[in-house]
Protein backbone atom coordinates (compact mmCIF):
# COMPACT_ATOMS: atom_id res chain seq x y z
CA UNK A 1 0.00 0.00 0.00
CA UNK A 2 2.71 2.71 0.94
CA UNK A 3 4.72 1.45 -2.16
CA UNK A 4 1.30 2.47 -4.33
CA UNK A 5 1.08 5.57 -2.63
CA UNK A 6 4.32 6.00 -3.25
CA UNK A 7 4.35 5.56 -7.04
CA UNK A 8 1.10 8.10 -7.47
CA UNK A 9 3.11 10.38 -5.51
CA UNK A 10 6.29 9.98 -7.70
CA UNK A 11 4.09 10.49 -10.95
CA UNK A 12 2.26 13.54 -9.80
CA UNK A 13 5.43 15.05 -8.93
CA UNK A 14 6.80 14.55 -12.12
CA UNK A 15 3.53 15.77 -14.10
CA UNK A 16 3.80 19.00 -12.15
CA UNK A 17 7.41 19.43 -12.94
CA UNK A 18 6.03 18.93 -17.12
CA UNK A 19 3.53 21.63 -16.69
CA UNK A 20 5.90 24.12 -14.94
CA UNK A 21 8.36 23.61 -17.22
CA UNK A 22 6.28 23.27 -20.69
CA UNK A 23 3.23 25.11 -19.60
CA UNK A 24 -0.33 23.58 -19.05
CA UNK A 25 -1.27 21.36 -22.19
CA UNK A 26 -4.72 22.34 -22.07
CA UNK A 27 -4.13 25.86 -22.86
CA UNK A 28 -2.40 26.51 -26.80
CA UNK A 29 -0.36 28.93 -27.28
CA UNK A 30 -1.93 31.72 -29.89
CA UNK A 31 1.15 32.40 -32.92
CA UNK A 32 1.66 35.85 -33.79
CA UNK A 33 0.89 37.39 -36.89
CA UNK A 34 2.61 36.95 -39.84
CA UNK A 35 3.41 38.74 -42.93
CA UNK A 36 2.21 37.42 -46.29
CA UNK A 37 5.08 35.07 -47.51
CA UNK A 38 7.38 36.20 -50.00
CA UNK A 39 8.65 33.75 -52.16
CA UNK A 40 12.58 33.26 -51.13
CA UNK A 41 13.23 32.72 -54.55
CA UNK A 42 13.91 36.22 -56.87
CA UNK A 43 12.15 36.25 -59.98
CA UNK A 44 14.83 36.01 -62.78
CA UNK A 45 14.61 38.67 -65.51
CA UNK A 46 16.65 38.89 -68.90
CA UNK A 47 16.46 42.01 -70.49
CA UNK A 48 17.78 43.00 -73.86
CA UNK A 49 19.33 46.59 -72.73
CA UNK A 50 21.37 48.40 -70.93
CA UNK A 51 22.72 47.69 -66.83
CA UNK A 52 21.42 51.34 -65.80
CA UNK A 53 17.83 50.14 -67.56
CA UNK A 54 17.67 47.10 -65.77
CA UNK A 55 18.67 48.93 -62.06
CA UNK A 56 15.57 51.63 -63.35
CA UNK A 57 13.08 48.38 -63.49
CA UNK A 58 14.42 46.59 -60.40
CA UNK A 59 13.82 50.43 -58.63
CA UNK A 60 10.43 50.89 -59.86
CA UNK A 61 9.09 47.50 -59.34
CA UNK A 62 10.82 47.14 -55.46
CA UNK A 63 8.29 50.74 -54.68
CA UNK A 64 5.38 48.22 -55.22
CA UNK A 65 6.44 44.74 -54.44
CA UNK A 66 8.26 42.82 -51.77
CA UNK A 67 9.29 39.92 -54.74
CA UNK A 68 12.36 40.63 -55.12
CA UNK A 69 13.90 40.68 -58.60
CA UNK A 70 17.39 39.64 -60.50
CA UNK A 71 17.83 40.91 -63.76
CA UNK A 72 19.96 39.96 -65.90
CA UNK A 73 21.36 42.59 -68.71
CA UNK A 74 22.06 41.49 -72.42
CA UNK A 75 24.01 43.65 -75.04
CA UNK A 76 20.91 46.20 -76.50
CA UNK A 77 22.39 44.35 -79.87
CA UNK A 78 21.88 40.71 -78.34
CA UNK A 79 20.41 38.74 -81.40
CA UNK A 80 17.63 35.73 -80.49
CA UNK A 81 20.00 32.86 -80.00
CA UNK A 82 21.75 34.76 -77.02
CA UNK A 83 18.22 35.29 -75.51
CA UNK A 84 17.25 31.86 -76.12
CA UNK A 85 20.30 30.33 -74.45
CA UNK A 86 19.47 32.25 -71.18
CA UNK A 87 15.71 31.18 -71.44
CA UNK A 88 16.32 27.96 -69.22
CA UNK A 89 17.71 30.33 -65.86
CA UNK A 90 15.23 32.81 -66.28
CA UNK A 91 11.33 33.47 -65.33
CA UNK A 92 10.98 36.20 -67.63
CA UNK A 93 12.37 37.28 -71.83
CA UNK A 94 11.99 40.92 -72.40
CA UNK A 95 13.66 41.22 -75.76
CA UNK A 96 12.88 43.07 -79.27
CA UNK A 97 9.51 41.64 -80.78
CA UNK A 98 11.50 41.14 -84.31
CA UNK A 99 13.29 38.28 -82.56
CA UNK A 100 9.46 36.50 -81.58
CA UNK A 101 9.58 34.26 -84.86
CA UNK A 102 13.16 32.89 -83.92
CA UNK A 103 12.65 32.35 -80.34
CA UNK A 104 9.07 30.64 -81.24
CA UNK A 105 11.07 28.15 -83.04
CA UNK A 106 14.07 27.92 -80.66
CA UNK A 107 10.94 27.05 -78.04
CA UNK A 108 12.30 29.10 -75.57
CA UNK A 109 9.14 31.28 -75.00
CA UNK A 110 5.77 29.81 -73.04
CA UNK A 111 2.68 31.08 -74.64
CA UNK A 112 0.27 32.96 -71.97
CA UNK A 113 -2.62 31.60 -71.09
CA UNK A 114 -6.26 33.27 -71.75
CA UNK A 115 -7.63 35.76 -69.50
CA UNK A 116 -4.33 37.10 -68.15
CA UNK A 117 -5.80 40.61 -68.19
CA UNK A 118 -8.77 39.62 -66.19
CA UNK A 119 -8.51 41.68 -63.14
CA UNK A 120 -8.54 38.92 -60.30
CA UNK A 121 -9.27 40.98 -57.88
CA UNK A 122 -10.52 44.98 -57.95
CA UNK A 123 -7.74 46.28 -56.55
CA UNK A 124 -5.63 44.69 -59.80
CA UNK A 125 -8.27 46.51 -61.72
CA UNK A 126 -8.03 49.83 -60.45
CA UNK A 127 -3.71 49.83 -61.17
CA UNK A 128 -4.15 49.00 -64.84
CA UNK A 129 -4.99 52.04 -67.03
CA UNK A 130 -7.24 51.28 -69.88
CA UNK A 131 -7.24 48.81 -72.47
CA UNK A 132 -3.69 47.74 -74.37
CA UNK A 133 -3.34 50.41 -77.17
CA UNK A 134 -4.90 48.26 -80.83
CA UNK A 135 -1.74 48.36 -82.60
CA UNK A 136 0.16 46.74 -79.58
CA UNK A 137 -2.55 44.27 -79.29
CA UNK A 138 -2.49 43.59 -82.93
CA UNK A 139 1.17 43.60 -83.88
CA UNK A 140 2.85 42.71 -81.03
CA UNK A 141 1.15 40.90 -78.56
CA UNK A 142 -0.25 37.49 -80.76
CA UNK A 143 1.89 35.27 -82.74
CA UNK A 144 -0.84 33.44 -84.87
CA UNK A 145 -3.33 31.94 -82.50
CA UNK A 146 -1.01 32.58 -79.06
CA UNK A 147 -0.35 35.48 -76.70
CA UNK A 148 3.28 34.87 -77.14
CA UNK A 149 4.13 37.93 -74.35
CA UNK A 150 3.23 41.33 -72.98
CA UNK A 151 3.44 44.52 -75.15
CA UNK A 152 5.81 47.03 -73.49
CA UNK A 153 6.30 50.10 -75.67
CA UNK A 154 7.06 51.20 -79.16
CA UNK A 155 8.40 54.38 -80.24
CA UNK A 156 6.96 56.01 -83.93
CA UNK A 157 9.33 58.45 -86.03
CA UNK A 158 7.41 61.95 -85.71
CA UNK A 159 8.37 65.38 -87.30
CA UNK A 160 10.25 67.75 -85.53
CA UNK A 161 10.92 71.23 -86.35
CA UNK A 162 11.70 74.74 -84.40
CA UNK A 163 9.04 76.56 -83.10
CA UNK A 164 10.43 79.83 -83.96
CA UNK A 165 11.57 78.35 -87.47
CA UNK A 166 10.27 79.38 -90.94
CA UNK A 167 9.22 75.69 -91.96
CA UNK A 168 6.43 75.00 -92.50
CA UNK A 169 3.19 73.51 -90.52
CA UNK A 170 1.18 72.03 -93.62
CA UNK A 171 4.23 68.85 -94.22
CA UNK A 172 1.43 66.12 -94.95
CA UNK A 173 2.86 64.76 -97.75
CA UNK A 174 6.17 63.46 -98.52
CA UNK A 175 6.42 65.67 -101.68
CA UNK A 176 5.60 68.39 -99.06
CA UNK A 177 8.48 67.23 -96.86
CA UNK A 178 10.76 67.40 -99.90
CA UNK A 179 9.88 70.60 -101.43
CA UNK A 180 10.68 71.92 -97.78
CA UNK A 181 14.00 70.26 -96.69
CA UNK A 182 15.13 71.61 -100.35
CA UNK A 183 14.52 75.46 -99.08
CA UNK A 184 16.31 74.64 -96.15
CA UNK A 185 20.75 75.65 -96.29
CA UNK A 186 22.20 72.38 -96.40
CA UNK A 187 22.70 69.83 -93.52
CA UNK A 188 19.53 71.80 -91.64
CA UNK A 189 17.77 68.63 -91.55
CA UNK A 190 18.00 64.98 -90.73
CA UNK A 191 16.56 61.65 -90.50
CA UNK A 192 18.36 58.23 -89.29
CA UNK A 193 20.27 56.69 -92.48
CA UNK A 194 23.22 55.38 -90.20
CA UNK A 195 24.07 51.97 -90.37
CA UNK A 196 21.24 49.39 -89.06
CA UNK A 197 18.49 52.16 -89.49
CA UNK A 198 18.08 53.44 -93.24
CA UNK A 199 16.17 50.15 -93.77
CA UNK A 200 13.81 51.22 -91.78
CA UNK A 201 13.69 55.09 -93.17
CA UNK A 202 12.84 53.24 -96.15
CA UNK A 203 9.85 51.29 -94.96
CA UNK A 204 8.41 54.05 -92.98
CA UNK A 205 8.20 55.61 -96.64
CA UNK A 206 7.16 52.68 -98.32
CA UNK A 207 4.54 52.24 -95.72
CA UNK A 208 2.58 55.16 -96.95
CA UNK A 209 2.81 53.91 -100.59
CA UNK A 210 1.74 50.64 -100.23
CA UNK A 211 -1.78 49.06 -100.24
CA UNK A 212 -2.27 45.71 -98.15
CA UNK A 213 0.56 44.15 -99.84
CA UNK A 214 3.22 44.16 -97.56
CA UNK A 215 6.78 42.66 -98.33
CA UNK A 216 6.42 39.46 -99.39
CA UNK A 217 3.54 38.17 -102.36
CA UNK A 218 1.62 35.03 -102.10
CA UNK A 219 2.00 31.46 -100.20
CA UNK A 220 5.78 31.44 -101.58
CA UNK A 221 6.62 34.16 -99.82
CA UNK A 222 8.26 35.70 -102.90
CA UNK A 223 9.56 39.48 -101.87
CA UNK A 224 8.18 42.49 -103.02
CA UNK A 225 10.62 44.99 -102.54
CA UNK A 226 11.11 45.41 -106.47
CA UNK A 227 7.97 47.13 -106.92
CA UNK A 228 6.96 50.73 -107.39
CA UNK A 229 5.68 51.94 -103.95
CA UNK A 230 9.31 50.77 -102.43
CA UNK A 231 11.52 52.49 -105.75
CA UNK A 232 9.05 55.75 -105.25
CA UNK A 233 10.46 55.15 -101.63
CA UNK A 234 14.34 54.74 -102.03
CA UNK A 235 14.14 57.84 -104.55
CA UNK A 236 12.82 59.67 -102.47
CA UNK A 237 14.90 58.94 -100.05
CA UNK A 238 17.70 59.37 -102.39
CA UNK A 239 16.71 62.92 -103.53
CA UNK A 240 16.15 63.67 -99.63
CA UNK A 241 19.69 62.53 -98.12
CA UNK A 242 20.91 64.86 -100.36
CA UNK A 243 20.17 67.69 -98.12
CA UNK A 244 21.59 65.91 -95.30
CA UNK A 245 24.15 66.03 -92.72
CA UNK A 246 27.25 64.09 -94.53
CA UNK A 247 27.77 61.73 -91.58
CA UNK A 248 24.64 59.52 -91.54
CA UNK A 249 22.76 58.99 -87.86
CA UNK A 250 21.24 57.59 -85.70
CA UNK A 251 18.31 58.55 -84.47
CA UNK A 252 19.42 59.78 -81.04
CA UNK A 253 21.75 61.90 -82.70
CA UNK A 254 19.29 63.36 -84.86
CA UNK A 255 16.56 63.61 -81.85
CA UNK A 256 19.01 65.73 -79.94
CA UNK A 257 20.60 68.01 -82.61
CA UNK A 258 17.22 68.59 -83.88
CA UNK A 259 16.15 69.89 -80.14
CA UNK A 260 19.74 71.55 -79.30
CA UNK A 261 18.46 73.89 -82.56
CA UNK A 262 20.98 72.28 -84.84
CA UNK A 263 18.40 71.30 -87.41
CA UNK A 264 15.43 72.97 -88.67
CA UNK A 265 13.41 69.80 -89.62
CA UNK A 266 13.98 66.34 -88.85
CA UNK A 267 12.41 62.59 -88.54
CA UNK A 268 13.12 60.73 -85.36
CA UNK A 269 11.98 59.51 -81.95
CA UNK A 270 12.99 60.05 -78.14
CA UNK A 271 16.03 57.39 -78.31
CA UNK A 272 18.13 58.13 -75.48
CA UNK A 273 17.30 59.05 -72.08
CA UNK A 274 18.41 62.57 -72.95
CA UNK A 275 15.82 62.60 -75.50
CA UNK A 276 13.13 61.71 -73.04
CA UNK A 277 14.14 64.85 -70.24
CA UNK A 278 14.40 67.77 -72.74
CA UNK A 279 12.34 70.63 -72.88
CA UNK A 280 13.58 72.26 -76.15
CA UNK A 281 11.41 75.04 -78.05
CA UNK A 282 10.39 72.35 -80.93
CA UNK A 283 7.16 71.20 -82.12
CA UNK A 284 5.93 67.65 -82.92
CA UNK A 285 3.78 66.42 -85.84
CA UNK A 286 2.85 63.24 -87.22
CA UNK A 287 5.15 61.83 -90.24
CA UNK A 288 3.89 62.72 -93.73
CA UNK A 289 1.87 60.12 -95.78
CA UNK A 290 0.89 60.12 -99.53
CA UNK A 291 -2.28 60.49 -101.02
CA UNK A 292 -1.45 58.51 -103.62
CA UNK A 293 -1.73 54.18 -103.01
CA UNK A 294 -0.35 51.94 -105.19
CA UNK A 295 -2.83 48.87 -106.43
CA UNK A 296 -1.23 45.84 -106.69
CA UNK A 297 -4.42 43.96 -108.29
CA UNK A 298 -4.33 46.64 -111.32
CA UNK A 299 -0.53 47.86 -111.01
CA UNK A 300 -1.98 51.50 -111.05
CA UNK A 301 -1.29 54.55 -108.67
CA UNK A 302 -4.71 54.94 -107.37
CA UNK A 303 -5.96 58.03 -104.93
CA UNK A 304 -8.88 56.94 -102.92
CA UNK A 305 -10.89 59.05 -100.46
CA UNK A 306 -10.62 60.27 -97.12
CA UNK A 307 -13.34 57.52 -96.18
CA UNK A 308 -11.58 54.71 -97.91
CA UNK A 309 -8.18 55.08 -97.49
CA UNK A 310 -6.82 53.95 -93.80
CA UNK A 311 -3.67 54.62 -92.17
CA UNK A 312 -1.40 51.53 -91.27
CA UNK A 313 0.87 51.31 -88.88
CA UNK A 314 4.45 50.26 -89.09
CA UNK A 315 6.20 48.92 -86.10
CA UNK A 316 10.01 48.36 -86.29
CA UNK A 317 10.58 45.28 -84.76
CA UNK A 318 11.97 46.53 -81.53
CA UNK A 319 9.20 47.47 -79.27
CA UNK A 320 9.77 45.56 -76.23
CA UNK A 321 7.85 42.04 -75.46
CA UNK A 322 8.20 40.47 -72.01
CA UNK A 323 7.52 37.20 -72.09
CA UNK A 324 7.23 34.10 -69.77
CA UNK A 325 10.48 31.68 -70.75
CA UNK A 326 10.00 28.27 -71.59
CA UNK A 327 12.07 27.60 -67.95
CA UNK A 328 10.12 29.67 -65.88
CA UNK A 329 9.55 28.05 -62.28
CA UNK A 330 7.35 31.10 -60.96
CA UNK A 331 4.61 31.41 -62.86
CA UNK A 332 1.93 33.28 -60.88
CA UNK A 333 4.63 35.69 -59.57
CA UNK A 334 5.88 36.10 -63.28
CA UNK A 335 2.71 36.83 -64.66
CA UNK A 336 1.80 39.78 -61.81
CA UNK A 337 5.40 41.32 -63.49
CA UNK A 338 3.99 40.88 -66.49
CA UNK A 339 1.28 42.57 -66.14
CA UNK A 340 2.98 45.17 -63.87
CA UNK A 341 5.08 46.27 -67.13
CA UNK A 342 2.07 47.12 -68.95
CA UNK A 343 1.43 50.79 -67.27
CA UNK A 344 0.74 49.31 -63.73
CA UNK A 345 1.13 51.54 -60.63
CA UNK A 346 4.11 53.09 -60.61
CA UNK A 347 5.77 52.07 -63.53
CA UNK A 348 5.68 56.31 -64.75
CA UNK A 349 9.46 56.87 -63.80
CA UNK A 350 10.65 53.41 -65.20
CA UNK A 351 9.24 54.84 -68.32
CA UNK A 352 10.94 58.28 -68.26
CA UNK A 353 14.56 56.03 -67.76
CA UNK A 354 13.65 53.31 -70.33
CA UNK A 355 13.24 55.35 -73.86
CA UNK A 356 11.44 51.61 -75.38
CA UNK A 357 9.23 51.04 -72.84
CA UNK A 358 6.48 53.63 -73.33
CA UNK A 359 2.99 53.68 -72.20
CA UNK A 360 0.67 50.86 -73.79
CA UNK A 361 -2.48 51.26 -72.72
CA UNK A 362 -5.46 53.88 -73.20
CA UNK A 363 -5.29 57.11 -71.37
CA UNK A 364 -2.06 56.43 -69.81
CA UNK A 365 -0.99 59.62 -68.35
CA UNK A 366 3.08 60.62 -68.81
CA UNK A 367 3.59 61.82 -65.15
CA UNK A 368 6.44 64.17 -64.44
CA UNK A 369 7.41 64.10 -68.30
CA UNK A 370 8.40 67.38 -69.71
CA UNK A 371 6.59 69.19 -72.37
CA UNK A 372 8.47 67.68 -75.29
CA UNK A 373 8.28 64.21 -74.12
CA UNK A 374 4.69 64.93 -72.96
CA UNK A 375 4.10 65.81 -77.03
CA UNK A 376 4.92 62.94 -78.14
CA UNK A 377 2.95 60.47 -75.95
CA UNK A 378 -0.13 62.29 -76.77
CA UNK A 379 1.40 61.78 -81.10
CA UNK A 380 2.40 58.28 -80.41
CA UNK A 381 -1.08 57.41 -78.32
CA UNK A 382 -2.68 58.35 -81.54
CA UNK A 383 -0.68 56.27 -83.89
CA UNK A 384 -0.94 53.17 -81.87
CA UNK A 385 -4.64 53.77 -81.32
CA UNK A 386 -5.15 52.53 -84.81
CA UNK A 387 -6.51 48.93 -85.85
CA UNK A 388 -4.11 48.81 -89.37
CA UNK A 389 -1.20 47.19 -88.70
CA UNK A 390 1.89 46.20 -91.05
CA UNK A 391 2.54 42.63 -89.93
CA UNK A 392 6.06 43.19 -88.54
CA UNK A 393 9.29 41.41 -90.08
CA UNK A 394 9.42 38.90 -86.89
CA UNK A 395 9.85 35.59 -88.45
CA UNK A 396 13.00 33.55 -87.82
CA UNK A 397 15.83 34.81 -89.88
CA UNK A 398 14.37 38.97 -89.21
CA UNK A 399 17.47 40.15 -88.53
CA UNK A 400 19.32 38.95 -91.92
CA UNK A 401 16.76 39.81 -93.92
CA UNK A 402 16.89 43.86 -92.54
CA UNK A 403 20.30 43.51 -92.61
CA UNK A 404 20.13 42.82 -96.30
CA UNK A 405 17.99 45.66 -97.48
CA UNK A 406 19.97 47.87 -94.92
CA UNK A 407 22.94 47.51 -97.28
CA UNK A 408 21.20 47.55 -100.40
CA UNK A 409 19.71 51.57 -98.91
CA UNK A 410 23.50 52.51 -97.71
CA UNK A 411 24.66 51.21 -100.76
CA UNK A 412 22.15 53.64 -102.71
CA UNK A 413 22.64 56.20 -100.45
CA UNK A 414 26.72 56.60 -101.06
CA UNK A 415 26.16 56.15 -104.58
CA UNK A 416 27.48 52.67 -104.71
CA UNK A 417 24.47 51.28 -106.86
CA UNK A 418 21.11 52.82 -108.38
CA UNK A 419 17.43 52.48 -106.70
CA UNK A 420 16.55 49.50 -108.87
CA UNK A 421 19.63 47.70 -108.89
CA UNK A 422 19.92 48.04 -105.19
CA UNK A 423 15.50 46.53 -104.87
CA UNK A 424 16.68 43.14 -107.24
CA UNK A 425 19.42 42.87 -105.29
CA UNK A 426 17.79 42.93 -102.13
CA UNK A 427 14.86 40.51 -103.24
CA UNK A 428 17.82 37.60 -105.02
CA UNK A 429 19.08 38.16 -100.68
CA UNK A 430 15.82 37.44 -99.63
CA UNK A 431 15.15 34.98 -101.32
CA UNK A 432 18.36 32.99 -100.51
CA UNK A 433 17.63 33.65 -96.34
CA UNK A 434 14.08 32.19 -97.04
CA UNK A 435 15.85 29.20 -99.06
CA UNK A 436 18.08 28.76 -96.71
CA UNK A 437 15.65 28.51 -93.20
CA UNK A 438 12.77 26.36 -95.39
CA UNK A 439 10.18 27.91 -97.27
CA UNK A 440 8.03 26.89 -96.24
CA UNK A 441 8.63 27.19 -92.97
CA UNK A 442 9.08 30.51 -93.21
CA UNK A 443 5.76 30.75 -94.90
CA UNK A 444 4.12 29.78 -91.96
CA UNK A 445 5.63 32.43 -89.57
CA UNK A 446 4.84 35.04 -92.23
CA UNK A 447 1.06 33.66 -91.62
CA UNK A 448 1.39 33.70 -87.76
CA UNK A 449 2.95 37.28 -87.66
CA UNK A 450 -0.15 38.58 -89.79
CA UNK A 451 -2.12 36.68 -86.92
CA UNK A 452 -3.05 33.99 -88.76
CA UNK A 453 -2.97 30.47 -87.66
CA UNK A 454 -0.77 27.80 -89.33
Amino acid sequence: MIRQFCRLWTLALVAALLVTITGCPSKKSVPEASAPAVPAVPLRVAYVGSDEESRAIERAWAAISDQSLEITSLPTGAGPAQVAAVSPQNDVLIFPAQQTGTLQQREALRRLRQGLFQPDDPSEAAGLQGRLLPALERGVMRYGEETVGVPVGSVQPVLIHQSTSSVSSDLATWEAYSQQIAELPPGRSAEPLADGWAALALLNRANSYCDAMWLFSGEELRPVLATAPYLRALRELQRDAKHYPSDRMTPGQVWLAACRGELDLAISWPATVEGLSTDADVTLAPLPTSREVFATNSQVWETPSAEERGEWVFLMGQEPLASLSAGCRQSSASEVFLKWLTTGEGTASMRQSVPLFTATREGTAVGDASRVSAAYADLLHAQLASNYVRPMLRIPAADQYLQALDQAVVAVLTGAKEPETALIEASEAWEEITIANDRVLQSMHWRKAQGLSR
